[in-house]
């Protein structure tokens, strides 16, 4: 992005803005500087205008999701305009749905890296692979053939009900009972913190503690 400042008094008059040359030049023009050939890495001079280049300065807290963040407003500093990104804690409620969205992440990463079974074979568990496991194992519940074509991490396999039952349910456990509880359980502690509590809550950590206590039962 670029700014355009009146020289003489280092005032912003114009941006900043990602716009062309061409946009530039003409809003330089009509303050009364002369348009610019081409717009180098520094100060491009125009007249009484000078076309600059912008700077954000952003230095985010540890979690910023429970902050809101606004900007100051626009300066010139050694021709170059700046503004920081600041940062001011939600209240309590507002803090409390930021955390369960990023609760929420958690829960939702983890719920799709799969998992190894004793043997060694790897689960997939994205939401497709989610679905054709259920969806087979449903049709050989049903009797609708006693075998079917499965095509898992390892490739292809012809599996019976009494080969697919144990991934199956290995699959709604690792999902539904330790992923989904480990998220009701954080989810009803976090109803319990404050916003300034919230902020040294390990929401990472308190997950994949609950979730090895859930399936370790």
């Amino acid at each position: 992005m670029k700014a355009i400042i009146e020289v003489s008094t280092n005032e912003i008059i114009y941006g900043p803005a990602d716009a062309s040359l061409e946009t530039l030049n003409d809003v330089v023009t009509r303050y009364g500087g002369g348009p610019a050939i081409e717009l180098n890495e520094h100060i491009t001079e125009s007249g009484p205008l000078a076309i600059i280049n912008t700077l954000e300065i952003d230095e985010a807290p540890e979690k910023a999701w429970l902050y809101f963040s606004d900007f100051t407003p626009w300066r010139v500093e050694n021709s170059v305009a700046v503004r920081d990104r600041i940062y001011l804690l939600l209240d309590d409620e507002q803090a409390k749905s930021a955390a369960k969205a990023k609760l929420a992440e958690v829960r939702y990463i983890a719920e799709v890296a799969g998992f190894d079974l004793a043997d060694g074979i790897h689960v997939r568990t994205e939401l497709n692979d989610q679905n054709r496991i259920a969806n087979a194992h449903a049709g050989l519940v049903a009797g609708f053939s006693d075998t079917v074509d499965f095509k898992g991490y390892q490739g292809w396999s012809v599996m019976t009900l009494a080969e697919l039952e144990p991934i199956a349910k290995a699959v709604f456990r690792h999902v539904s009972v330790y992923c989904f509880g480990a998220e009701r359980y954080l989810s009803e502690l976090i109803d319990t913190k404050t916003a300034d509590e919230l902020l040294v809550l390990d929401i990472d950590a308190l997950f994949g503690a609950k979730y090895q206590e859930l399936s370790a039962a």
